[in-house]
């Protein structure tokens, strides 16, 4: 009974918690009604049926108090627990971790990687005649990821710098690519490259093919004068 008491002393000065409401009077009403009962003393005739009812009463709130003294400890664990976790997670260690991720998974630039070329870098390796230079900086750029629409462009430079270095099978490799690319602005150039590259090799009807493509899926293209004068000149040749 003195562990009770102690629960109910603890509720009743806990009034910051959430745990207790207005319905604390109605939960401490078998409390009242033993202290103060409100049954008349029984007479003297009926003492055995009084004695009985009052002993079943007796009983009844017996369990009743068990049942609340129950409640009152499992209540008081759920506050301890409570309080156990406030005390071992700081309050701002969400935002902390937050920022933690966010700053892990931030993309590293190419200003952020020192010594590694740019796009930029490895055309001018490529129009100051450094091919081979200017091949290693493209494939480095595809392998780190570059823009969606500088890819195709670095496939054409390479293959460029593959014809270049008379480095022939493996520009028409990289001219296939970009003919192959899905809305490249380096299309038209590939054609006219391949037909070039396939000349080179002494495929004449493949090179008259890549100057045909070109010719028709880009009439007014600005290689399209070029592509009609490789193709009359392979023509002519018997």
């Amino acid at each position: 009974m003195l562990s009770l008491a102690a629960a109910c002393s603890f509720f009743t000065n806990c009034g910051s918690s959430k745990l207790a409401t207005a319905s604390d009077d109605a939960f401490f009403e078998p409390l009242k009604k033993l202290d103060h009962p409100s049954a008349p003393k029984p007479a003297k005739a009926e003492k055995s049926s009084g004695q009985s009812e009052w002993i079943t009463r007796a009983d009844s709130l017996l369990n009743t108090l068990k049942d609340q003294e129950r409640r009152l400890n499992e209540i008081t664990a759920q506050l301890l627990t409570r309080e156990a976790k406030r005390a071992a997670v700081p309050p701002d260690s969400s935002s902390v971790v937050k920022k933690q991720l966010a700053q892990s998974s931030k993309p590293i630039s190419q200003a952020e990687r020192p010594g590694s070329p740019t796009y930029e870098d490895a055309l001018r390796a490529h129009n100051s005649g450094d091919y081979q230079k200017a091949i290693n900086a493209f494939d480095g750029l595809l392998q780190r990821g570059v823009e969606k629409d500088l890819e195709d462009n670095c496939h054409f430079w390479i293959g460029v710098s593959h014809f270049n270095l008379k480095q022939f099978d493996r520009a028409v490799t990289s001219f296939r690519l970009v003919i192959g690319w899905k809305g490249s602005n380096k299309k038209a150039d590939a054609y006219l490259m391949l037909g070039r590259t396939y000349a080179q090799l002494g495929d004449t009807q493949e090179a008259k093919r890549m100057f045909d493509a070109l010719l028709r899926e880009f009439p007014r293209s600005a290689f399209a004068p070029t592509a009609r004068q490789k193709l009359k000149a392979l023509t002519s040749v018997k």
